[in-house]
């Protein structure tokens, strides 16, 4: 006699996966998400970065009407250094959210709540954020009539940080909360 398949019932000694499916697939499409805001982000920050000097002044020029409006002794100085800041704090916050949720999809993954290795993700999102704001002023060495600036690259990091601190922030008390029993 040949052999038998195995019925359903003969199969109950087989581990279930342990990954919550539904959790699963909402954390793979956040991550997926905030990766792809997070890269169309950066192709704006790039982009800005690659205009000339005229193109960029004449920008700089209008938002700086607006903000005067609100702001009336703002200058264009201070204006582009706030721009500088809240562009990477824009990046800094999409791209953590990104990893947050790529750390997530590795937790569900993980057998057993088996402990999930913080140090490459946040290697990498470091070196990101380095490299990010280095790239950026380095684009503008091939703008007709702008210059590469460290301390835009130290303003652009430092709005990079906060955004990433924001996240880590937010994140860390949704935890606890939820640790508590959402108290």
């Amino acid at each position: 006699m040949g052999a038998r398949l195995p019925r359903k019932s003969d199969r109950s000694h087989e581990a279930e996966p342990s990954v919550n499916t539904g959790r699963f697939r909402s954390a793979l499409v956040l991550c997926i998400v905030f990766a792809a805001m997070s890269l169309l982000w950066l192709c704006f920050i790039f982009s800005n970065s690659l205009k000339s000097a005229d193109a960029s002044s004449q920008d700089s020029g209008r938002l700086l009407l607006f903000m005067q409006k609100i702001f009336p002794s703002m200058s264009d100085h201070v204006l582009r250094k706030l721009a500088h800041f809240v562009e990477f704090a824009v990046l800094g916050v999409l791209a953590s959210l990104a990893i947050v949720f790529r750390l997530k999809l590795r937790r569900l993954r993980a057998a057993d709540n088996a402990t999930v290795k913080l140090f490459p993700a946040v290697l990498g999102f470091a070196a990101f954020g380095v490299l990010c704001p280095v790239i950026d002023e380095l684009l503008q060495l091939f703008s007709p009539g702008r210059s590469t600036e460290i301390l835009d690259m130290l303003i652009d990091f430092s709005g990079f940080a906060l955004g990433a601190l924001v996240v880590v922030a937010v994140a860390g008390v949704a935890h606890f909360k939820g640790a508590r029993g959402g108290d």
